[in-house]
């Protein structure tokens, strides 16, 4: 009898930690995407002149520089991920850091952005601007092994820069 309790809560603490891991990636994805529809890809962030700024030779960077006519915002992984400490996704603006994930539910170990173009005056030369969004995220209390803990999900999405 002990045996079946100690199942049952093991599953339960799972469940939550897989509800926890989806709602915070979903209000994430939901919130990038109304940011995407209002901002632009802010290429003076990557690229100045012939010269490549915060970005590798093939469009791969920590941080998503979106822009607008009077606004200028960064999204980034922040925090150091470990025991007792808490690593988020986070919109930056000015001196202002806001947490999109909660680092008390959700840990994001991985973080980067694909940014296209990824080369310097190649903006005319395609259809559409966009990026792909590449990580991790966990659960908060992560521990590979404990199988109530073992909580994770691969992050890859695609965004297009739609102006309206």
């Amino acid at each position: 009898m002990f045996g079946i309790y100690t199942s049952v809560l093991r599953l339960s603490v799972r469940i939550e930690q897989e509800k926890n891991l989806n709602n915070e990636l979903l209000f994430a994805s939901q919130t990038l995407q109304n940011m995407v529809d209002n901002y632009d890809l802010d290429l003076d962030y990557y690229f100045t002149g012939n010269t490549r700024n915060n970005i590798d030779k093939l469009g791969y960077s920590d941080t998503l520089a979106l822009s607008s006519p009077d606004k200028k915002i960064q999204l980034k992984k922040v925090g150091e991920c470990g025991q007792g400490s808490g690593c988020f996704l986070a919109l930056i603006d000015g001196e202002a850091i806001k947490q999109l994930t909660n680092p008390f539910k959700v840990s994001v170990p991985l973080l980067q952005f694909r940014i296209i173009p990824y080369e310097f005056g190649s903006v005319d030369a395609i259809q559409q601007k966009g990026f792909r969004m590449y990580g991790k995220i966990t659960s908060s209390r992560y521990n590979t092994w404990k199988y109530e803990l073992n909580v994770a999900q691969d992050i890859q999405l695609f965004f297009n820069i739609r102006k309206y």
